[in-house]
């Protein structure tokens, strides 16, 4: 868990609030891989029930319901993600510290350039370059929401009126 003292030491190049701090961000990490399977899951899930319905009921209707519902969402997400995008493009600092104020219960995230090595390590430009790659990894994930919202509205609300039409 600790990084080794060069000098073979054993003690850790990092602080004791260092090492609690590695440990708080592990538990997020862990805790956002859950919720991302978990949300995969859900979906799939919700998917497949629409389906196995859609068997019993109008097909059209309850997949198109499903379309719309994912469109729905991916639109939301995307807003909130251009609003925090603008908001750290505008004044990131303050994008990182409320992020910091929201994910920790604790100040061990306030460190000391002058004392705390890991904050040599990873300064604020360093949070800056991950962002905008953590950015360009999602743009599939982005264009993928896009079509499914285009689609929708392109799509899947003119079959969904012209099913309600015919009833």
């Amino acid at each position: 868990d600790a990084i080794p003292h060069p000098d073979g030491s054993g003690t850790s190049l990092f602080s004791e609030n260092e090492m609690l701090h590695l440990k708080d961000v592990q538990g997020i990490v862990s805790i956002l891989k859950i919720i991302r399977w978990a949300g995969g899951l859900i979906a799939i899930a919700g998917i497949g029930i629409a389906w196995f319905l859609s068997k019993k009921k109008e097909p059209n209707t309850v997949m198109q319901s499903v379309w719309q519902g994912f469109a729905w969402a991916s639109g939301i997400l995307i807003t909130v993600a251009l609003g925090i995008c603008i908001w750290g493009f505008v004044d990131f600092e303050s994008l990182f510290v409320q992020f910091h104020l929201v994910s920790f219960s604790n100040d061990l995230w306030l460190m000391d350039p002058l004392k705390d090595l890991m904050i040599a390590l990873m300064p604020e430009s360093f949070f800056m370059w991950y962002a905008g790659e953590l950015l360009k990894s999602l743009l599939p994930i982005l264009g993928i929401m896009l079509c499914l919202i285009i689609s929708w509205l392109k799509v899947g609300r003119k079959e969904m009126k012209g099913a309600k039409e015919e009833k």
